[in-house]
């Protein structure tokens, strides 16, 4: 056998249809990483911006640059999702609520922080509902709910065959409620 051609080994591979296969598999696998990066920038855009002309815009830049559209997202991409920055205004929020009201130094400090990170137009009574809303709890509603929650302990010592007075024995006057000294049913362990 005497072969002219050093190279058709090779040539007889790619025209195989096993190179036919693994190419077509090669194309699939990347068109649908370009599709998986099209959407990873759409749903990371949706959770770090507000604007939506730069969500589609950053959506665009990498349906139309495949895979170098994701990298160039990536870099200018803001450092932080939407959720950590309203956390943080809040933690702000709630700060000022904790300052002294005479703390003129405070507020103003706080105000500027607010300001610095785009949250200072809100107004002062805006700033209570703003806690509210992130379910932030004041101290009168916490008091509020330990009277709940003794009025609940109590009726369910009530409940389970104390006499009232027996249950208001029970409780002390924090409103805690101590261990009875004896179990009831003669059983001592």
């Amino acid at each position: 056998m005497n072969n002219d051609d050093p190279f058709e080994g090779i040539s007889a591979f790619f025209d195989s249809p096993l190179w036919s296969i693994a190419s077509l598999l090669l194309q699939v696998f990347f068109i649908l990483l370009w599709a998986a990066l099209v959407y990873w920038t759409y749903q990371d855009a949706k959770r770090r911006i507000r604007e939506p002309a730069f969500i589609a815009g950053s959506v665009a830049l990498s349906l139309l640059i495949p895979y170098l559209g994701a990298i160039i997202y990536l870099i200018i991409r803001p450092p932080e999702y939407l959720v950590e920055e309203r956390e943080r205004e809040l933690e702000l929020l709630a700060l000022e609520q904790r300052l002294a009201p005479d703390d003129a130094e405070g507020h103003a400090m706080v105000g500027r922080l607010l300001d610095r990170e785009g949250g200072g137009e809100l107004e002062a009574g805006a700033f209570s509902r703003a806690l509210t809303e992130a379910g932030v709890a004041r101290s009168t509603e916490m008091a509020q709910l330990e009277e709940r929650v003794r009025d609940l302990e109590f009726r369910l010592r009530v409940a389970s065959g104390a006499s009232p007075e027996e249950a208001r024995a029970e409780g002390d006057d924090t409103g805690r409620w101590r261990r009875p000294s004896r179990r009831r049913g003669g059983d001592d362990r």
